[in-house]
């Protein structure tokens, strides 16, 4: 929606809060942000990041998550009890969390809703649930925090956070939300001092490549380690003065909170200037802990270097003082490279009540050490603190920069007594800044500029309600301008219902054509969003629309220019509070219109151009149920009358009245009894408009009961017509964005139109929990998704396949099996889990070879399982697997074939033997389960020094019933860990020929029927040579399984198919005999 800040203005005591404090701080966050922001320029080199990665991750239980929204892949990092880096990958989140168990239930709805709003691109997203500890094992609630990063067009690409505990003790763990990462660079030591044991609960010590954790050592013995790096006698006596336990704790008694010393270290045999900060709270149980923040600053003793006055520092704040930074900035900005964009921005305390000096220098100290080393902090006056930030990247950028130091300066006092508490409750704190090019800012005028606009915000009718950050605008514009205020334009448009112009007359009758000639209702709209943005030139046109009973929002239509994004799918049931400007205005009784300057971008010759970005609100229609607006994004033209928008929310309204009514009428005319569903071809109707329409994204859900004479037979025919009755009422029960069918007597389905598939995977768990908590043996449930318009009917088709082939498993929208028992498995449901329990010790791993048949050279091999009989013989466990696959624990066996198969390899490659590739197999339902691929990916991590291209993954052909769609997704999603994945008994059913047309493997393998007529059979013949001829074009290798006879393999070879594995050349054999006849 082009939203990108979610405004909201808190309570002062929720601005303490970090993430909570710099959403309220964004000014612009009612509308959408500009998209054209320059690339932000980070100070934090790779190898910095990545030792600090390390540091972070020594706090206590903390994890480092990334998460990828293209491929809803979260990659974690954390640190092992022996402090080793881990990583985890785990596909499809959050589903494959919920369904692994590692989220408790009563947080399951929170933890689906964080990647919900990471999917719609939101910044910022942090929430506490509880989790399952990697330490303990048991639930304990933790805190997640995200930040959206994007790519050159603006588009949300990947989500970057932390996950902490929060049942420990203060340890390292930051006081301050996630420390501002302003000051991670140059941090070079932090840590927390207990003052009352005068111990060092834990320090994070950097030295130059490497970093530790230290952790329960003495104040002293930590005193002593810094003490020996310091130059000079004075400063080993103010250091120690400022570390010492009892003057701290006498500060803090008069009201003071933070010391600061500068000192010259040597840190890797190179002397350096540090400065060491200190911030003093009461810790979780009353105690005084002092949190220390070591930078070195190197960067601003260079820039003091260049001048020939010596550094002076305001005394209270122990910031630069006014006309001391006048003095150093010149020579700062003359370093700086001409093409970047420096700022100068003004951060000023309005106090509502007197506040003291102290708790103001404070203040003021504390935002001065949060805004980081690379920039110059000065006390602009009592009330103000100006900073000069010489390389300020993007107005994103320096927004945060600003934001998260007021947000952490603010936590840093957050335990004073009840008279400052209160004195810190009034006071608010707004922060306006000016930015040009090196060359042309001039610190003095745009300090002038920055602070009279602060004076404006403070003084404004409608106050303040919390601390405010305005982006950065051009000092070369408001010089044109005068000087005029930094704040949004906003332009308020109240029109009555008065005559078009003639231009407005003939556009009107244009677009008016264009509805009356479409095909639906749902066209109409759509040529109505498409016109009204052709008439403006802007980015996209959507429909909004916030329901009234739970305040979600959702844009059922959406035009957008060639080359934009669309978001129709990505903001599907989203809290319309998340969009303040929207949920304000979709109410209004005329059109309101804002419009902004964006960043300002420099030619080539070095002059400026003027870029405003707009955006205008239509109300169309409210009522008890919905309210509905038009918004248009970024017009470029037209903006002066809105006319002929509201002319035309109008006939959109009528034809979004006539489409609910149709829906409706619809659903009536198919009926043909009280409470039933519409038909099947009710549902080939919708997806026939579908196709014409072209969803965003299609979701099928299909509900079926695959045994119902079973059912009659062994729970009687009352409870037969029971489960029916449960599945309509429950279809029955759906809103109407839900629309549910009734196929045949036993079999549903149910369409989600213009969906995420993280919603989409939502609302099949909310659905299949309802029905199979009640009936959890009787009823399979299958689903499908895909973004491809064209592939709706595909995916009700597949959805239908996976519930109706699960072997009596319920399958939600990752794939997840539901535990449910076959009612014809009871008998022999002993004997199955007795051998699911003992895998390991009734099967063993045979090798059986891939023979090149031109060369009779090795080139593969196979791993087998064979199960053990009593009297110790390796048997073919073609019964054993059946069971296996009865009771839900094939997967097991899959996993172990895989494991040794690894650890065979691993042990060939340090006896130096030569490496080849070799393969196993996976049933479907492992496939299918969402936590396949973490099991198979933490199964390789066991196994390093196997190269992932040496496995490749056998999918039996019975695979195929999922259809191309999910069988495409379940390839790609194991083929991203560097497998090979192999298609086996290929060409059992011809049918199965289509695929190969849709799905691409690496490997081909003949079923050993089609081997089996050669050279005899000339239909046999000409099949093998037409695969073959497919895998070549195709780049896919072909395997022959089965071949027992020389002519077999002659004739493999003439048909293009020369790699062989049977019996003419081996059968399997165990690996120490496998080993000898093949590797040594």
């Amino acid at each position: 929606m082009g939203l990108e800040h979610a405004s909201r203005h808190t309570s002062v005591e929720e601005a303490t809060q970090r993430h909570t404090a710099s959403a309220a701080m964004h000014p612009h966050a009612e509308a959408p942000a500009p998209t054209n922001a320059p690339e932000m320029s980070r100070t934090t080199s790779p190898a910095d990041y990545a030792l600090w990665c390390h540091v972070l991750l020594g706090e206590l239980d903390a994890e480092l998550c990334s998460y990828d929204l293209a491929t809803t892949t979260l990659t974690v990092h954390f640190l092992d009890d022996l402090g080793i880096m881990q990583t985890r990958s785990y596909v499809h989140m959050p589903g494959v969390a919920v369904d692994a168990g590692h989220v408790h239930p009563d947080s399951i709805s929170t933890f689906c809703d964080i990647f919900q709003r990471l999917e719609n691109g939101e910044d910022g997203v942090q929430e506490n649930v509880m989790l399952l500890s990697r330490r303990n094992n048991a639930f304990g609630w933790s805190n997640i925090s995200f930040h959206m990063q994007y790519d050159d067009a603006g588009t949300p690409v990947r989500a970057v956070g932390l996950r902490r505990d929060l049942e420990n003790d203060e340890g390292v763990q930051s006081w301050y939300g996630e420390l501002p990462e302003a000051l991670w660079p140059d941090l070079v030591r932090t840590g927390t001092i207990n003052l009352a044991t005068r111990m060092i609960d834990a320090a994070l010590v950097r030295h130059h490549d490497s970093a530790k954790l230290l952790r329960n050592i003495s104040l002293e013995e930590g005193m002593r380690r810094i003490e020996v790096s310091l130059c000079g006698s004075v400063a080993l006596e103010a250091y120690r003065q400022l570390l010492d336990p009892e003057r701290l704790a006498k500060r803090f008694e008069e009201g003071r909170r933070w010391s600061v010393g500068w000192f010259r270290m040597i840190d890797g045999g190179v002397v350096k200037p540090m400065r060491i900060a200190v911030n003093v709270r009461k810790g979780n149980r009353g105690n005084l802990v002092a949190r220390t923040f070591t930078s070195c600053v190197q960067k601003r003793d260079h820039w003091e270097s260049q001048t020939d006055l010596s550094c002076m520092r305001d005394a209270e704040s122990l910031l630069y003082r006014r006309d001391y930074a006048r003095v150093l900035v010149p020579s700062v900005l003359r370093e700086v490279d001409a093409g970047s964009l420096s700022s100068l921005s003004v951060i000023q305390i309005i106090e509502l009540e007197p506040m003291p000096k102290r708790l103001k220098a404070d203040l003021a100290c504390a935002i001065g050490v949060f805004l980081g080393v690379d920039c110059i902090p000065y006390r602009f006056d009592e009330e103000s603190v100006g900073v000069l930030v010489p390389s300020a990247g993007s107005d994103d950028e320096l927004w945060h920069r600003l934001s998260d130091a007021i947000a952490a300066a603010r936590a840093s006092l957050v335990d004073a007594d009840q008279a400052d508490s209160r004195r810190l409750s009034n006071v608010r704190i707004i922060a306006e800044s000016i930015y040009a090019t090196p060359d042309y800012l001039d610190i003095v005028s745009a300090a002038d500029m920055a602070r009279s606009a602060c004076e404006r915000r403070a003084t404004a009718p409608d106050g303040l309600a919390a601390d405010f950050v305005q982006p950065p605008v051009s000092q070369y514009e408001l010089l044109e301008q005068g000087g005029s205020s930094t704040s949004d334009r906003v332009v308020d448009n109240p029109m009555a219902l008065g005559s078009l112009s003639d231009e407005e007359i003939r556009a009107f009758a244009l677009i008016l054509s264009t509805m009356l000639n479409s095909g639906s209702t749902r066209q109409a709209i759509t040529a109505a969003l498409r016109g009204l943005g052709m008439y403006h030139g802007a980015r996209r046109v959507y429909l909004v629309m916030v329901n009234a009973h739970d305040g979600l929002l959702n844009i059922p239509f959406e035009w957008s220019d060639a080359g934009t994004m669309s978001i129709k799918g990505r903001l599907s049931d989203t809290p319309a509070l998340r969009f303040p400007f929207i949920a304000r205005n979709i109410g209004a009784t005329h059109p309101v219109y804002v419009s902004r300057p964006r960043i300002q971008t420099y030619a080539d010759e070095g002059t400026i151009k003027n870029d405003t970005w707009r955006f205008c609100i239509v109300p169309v229609e409210a009522d008890h149920e919905v309210s509905l607006a038009i918004c248009i994004d970024d017009p470029t033209r037209h903006f002066d009358s809105w006319e002929l928008d509201r002319a035309l929310a109008a006939r959109v309204f009528r034809e979004w009245r006539l489409l609910r009514h149709s829906r409706h009428g619809n659903q009536e005319h198919s009926l043909q009894a009280a409470g039933e569903l519409p038909g099947r071809h009710d549902l080939e109707r919708t997806i026939g408009e579908a196709l014409g329409e072209g969803w965003s994204s299609c979701g099928a859900l299909a509900i079926c009961v695959p045994h119902p004479d079973q059912l009659v037979k062994a729970k009687g025919l009352t409870y037969a017509i029971e489960v029916v009755a449960s599945i309509k009422g429950a279809l029955s029960a759906l809103d109407d964005e839900n629309a549910a069918y009734q196929i045949s007597d036993t079999e549903f389905v149910v369409l989600f139109s213009d969906v995420s598939y993280r919603t989409f995977v939502q609302r099949c768990a909310e659905i299949r929990t309802m029905l199979v908590t009640a009936h959890p043996s009787a009823i399979h449930v299958g689903s499908a998704w895909t973004g491809i318009p064209a592939e709706v009917r595909n995916v009700v088709d597949e959805a239908l396949a996976i519930a109706q082939h699960d072997n009596g498993l319920a399958y939600d929208g990752l794939g997840a099996a539901n535990n449910v028992t076959r009612l014809d498995d009871v008998e022999q449901e002993g004997a199955e889990h007795a051998l699911g329990a003992n895998i390991a010790e009734r099967f063993v791993v045979y090798l059986q070879p891939k023979i090149d048949a031109r060369s009779g050279q090795i080139v593969g091999a196979e791993a087998l399982a064979r199960y053990v009989d009593v009297d110790g013989r390796p048997i073919s466990p073609v019964t054993q697997i059946d069971h296996l696959e009865r009771s839900d624990e094939v997967a097991a066996l899959d996993y172990y074939v895989f494991d040794e198969t690894l650890s065979l390899m691993s042990e060939w490659k340090e006896r130096g033997y030569s490496t080849i590739p070799v393969s196993t197999n996976f049933s479907r339902a492992t496939l299918l389960s969402p936590t396949s691929l973490a099991s198979v990916l933490a199964i390789m991590s066991r196994h390093p020094n196997v190269a992932p291209d040496t496995l490749e993954m056998e999918v039996t052909e019975s695979a195929l019933d999922l259809g191309t769609v999910t069988l495409n997704e379940l390839v790609s999603r194991f083929r991203s860990l560097g497998l090979r994945i192999a298609l086996d008994d290929f060409g059992s059913h011809y049918s199965s020929m289509s695929v190969l047309a849709n799905v691409t493997f690496d490997t081909i393998k003949l079923d050993r029927s089609l081997v089996y007529g050669l050279p005899d059979n000339p239909v046999s013949a000409s099949m093998v040579r037409s695969i073959s001829e497919i895998c070549h074009e195709q780049g896919m290798a072909c395997v022959a399984e089965g071949v027992e006879s020389k002519a077999q393999a002659r004739m493999l070879i003439d048909a293009g198919c020369p790699i062989c594995q049977g019996f003419y050349y081996d059968k399997p054999l165990p690996p120490d005999l496998f080993e000898e006849k093949y590797l040594v």
